[in-house]
């Protein structure tokens, strides 16, 4: 069951930036596993913030609150001052990232 969950997460994580494939892992979540019942998923975007309420009813009564929050990798439209030369040369102590790691939070 614990497996399930984990690959049920990661499968999440790989859909949030598709909407239909949402739409589609919801509609099989709520067509298979009798175990399971997907409850609500609650998508809010935000300009930095993409957050993702999925509650879980388990066999055993209890429930399980995922919250996955990921920043948000659009660029804001406007212009952005471009960095001298001399910035460029020098490296960054901690390097940027092209994704960022998303924050997990569950709780039973």
């Amino acid at each position: 069951m614990l497996l399930l969950h984990g690959l049920l997460l990661f499968l999440l994580l790989g859909l949030l930036r598709l909407r239909i494939g949402l739409l589609l892992l919801l509609l099989l979540l709520l067509l298979s596993r009798r175990g399971l019942l997907l409850l609500l998923i609650l998508l809010l975007l935000h300009r930095l913030l993409l957050l993702l309420l999925l509650l879980l009813d388990l066999r055993d009564g209890g429930v399980i609150i995922v919250v996955v929050a990921t920043s948000d990798q659009r660029k804001s439209g406007g212009a952005h001052p471009r960095p001298s030369r001399r910035a460029q040369e020098r490296s960054p102590a901690h390097p940027r990232s092209a994704h960022s790691l998303p924050v997990v939070l569950l709780g039973h």
